[in-house]
């Protein structure tokens, strides 16, 4: 009898004598004649859904018989009960926990299985998933009991596949819930450690609604205050849609002044631009031509030669690094150098000249040149003596370090032919003394 199956369990049915049946797992009895009956409704169930009832259905659809149950001991029950719930069966469910009660009338397990068929919760962990708390599911029902006052002689399903099922299940819960407030009598047959787990559940619920509440409340609030603010500017635009005329008027005065002040206006805007082109003009070409454009700096000092007897002089050479910040290139650059030593003593003055008339210029517009000049300075006596100290033999001996020199632009002579001359500038520092 391999193919064979417990009805309670699923599992393999072993043959006592001709008409009775055990399986070999939780040892439940069956005659053939049950047998036979759950064949064909497994049969009939299966055509009717064309073969796709997983076995566990199979199974299941044997405990919606009513006579089989009292034949099931305890533990099979909580295990039949268990799937039927894994399985969403809360008809199976139901009828399982009322056959539980009808043992022991005390029995809080029941109870507890009764209350999570009725509000089709799969296992007492997810009763804290609930959306109302289980204290007050009972009143949270009470504006739909008259809906199914006659309902019950009219209406009764537990075939799943009837159309009407979902309403059936709707009506059970309700009745199952006016009829016994399950999570009262679970309380009072509950041991204290079952009874404080669902306890947890329950203010599990409670907080959540509560914050729920809360957050509606807030809701509420925030809504109240965005209506507000939207009366508030309702208000703001009808206001302003009443001074638009009022302004439209004034636009149209102030429209026909300003054409009034623009016929005044427009000749002498155009004065006033030739004016300021005129001065721009002069004062860029002033800034283009000005010898501010021009950095120099003094680099280093080289004693050339110092003659004795027929030629009584100094000879320097002096180097200088020229940065030309202009736009444009020059062909020259002359100006007058001063000399001085560390207590500002003149020393020397000379003028100084750099230029290459070549097409490349002396200096490029934007570069950086190294150019070189020297000065002779005559003794001041006519006959050479090597203890007489004068401008010429000091600057000999003293250091490039030692000297303060000072440079003035007089002249530029720019690429483009023009050369400007400079009267009024003054002596640039473009080397300092270090200090000891």
């Amino acid at each position: 009898m391999a193919n064979n199956k417990c009805l309670a369990c699923g599992g393999n049915l072993e043959k006592i004598d001709a008409e009775t049946f055990v399986c070999d797992s939780c040892g439940t009895q069956i005659t053939l004649a049950e047998l036979n009956n759950s064949r064909a409704r497994q049969y009939v169930s299966a055509n009717r859904k064309n073969n796709e009832y997983s076995m566990e259905q199979k199974r299941n659809s044997a405990l919606t018989d009513k006579k089989f149950l009292p034949q099931v001991n305890d533990i099979d029950l909580l295990r039949q009960i268990d799937l039927a719930l894994k399985i969403k069966n809360w008809v199976q469910a139901s009828r399982i926990a009322n056959e539980m009660l009808r043992r022991d009338p005390c029995n809080a397990n029941a109870y507890l299985y009764k209350m999570l068929a009725v509000l089709k919760v799969q296992k007492k962990e997810d009763l804290k998933n609930l959306d109302a708390s289980l204290d007050r599911i009972y009143d949270d029902y009470d504006e739909i009991y008259d809906y199914y006052d006659d309902y019950e002689e009219e209406h009764y399903y537990d075939d799943e596949d009837d159309e009407d099922y979902d309403e059936y299940i709707s009506y059970d819960g309700v009745k199952g819930l006016k009829d016994a407030n399950y999570y009262h009598l679970f309380l009072e047959f509950a041991d204290e450690n079952l009874k404080q787990e669902i306890e947890n559940y329950n203010a599990i619920i409670r907080n959540r609604l509560e914050q729920q509440h809360i957050e509606r409340e807030k809701r509420r609030e925030q809504e109240r205050i965005e209506r507000q603010e939207r009366w508030e500017l309702e208000k703001l635009e009808r206001q302003e849609k009443l001074h638009n005329k009022e302004k439209e008027n004034r636009k149209i005065a102030l429209r026909n002044r300003c054409k009034l002040l623009l016929k005044i206006l427009i000749p002498i805007l155009i004065i006033i631009s030739i004016v300021i082109g005129i001065v721009m003009f002069v004062k860029n070409d002033k800034i283009k031509y000005s010898s501010d454009n021009f950095n120099i700096e003094a680099t280093d000092k080289i004693n050339v030669t110092r003659s004795i007897g027929g030629i009584n002089s100094h000879e320097f050479l002096f180097k200088f690094k020229i940065t030309n910040n202009s736009k444009l290139d020059i062909n020259s650059l002359c100006g007058y150098m001063t000399v001085k030593d560390k207590d500002e003593n003149i020393l020397c003055e000379s003028s100084i000249e750099f230029f290459d008339y070549s097409p490349n210029g002396l200096l490029a517009s934007g570069a950086i040149g190294d150019f070189k000049d020297g000065i002779q300075i005559w003794h001041s006596n006519y006959s050479y003596d090597p203890e007489d100290k004068d401008e010429g033999a000091i600057l000999w001996e003293l250091s490039f370090d030692e000297l303060n020199i000072y440079f003035q632009i007089t002249s530029i002579s720019f690429s483009n032919g023009r050369t400007e001359y400079y009267y009024n500038n003054g002596n640039i520092k473009i080397k300092s003394a270090k200090l000891d």
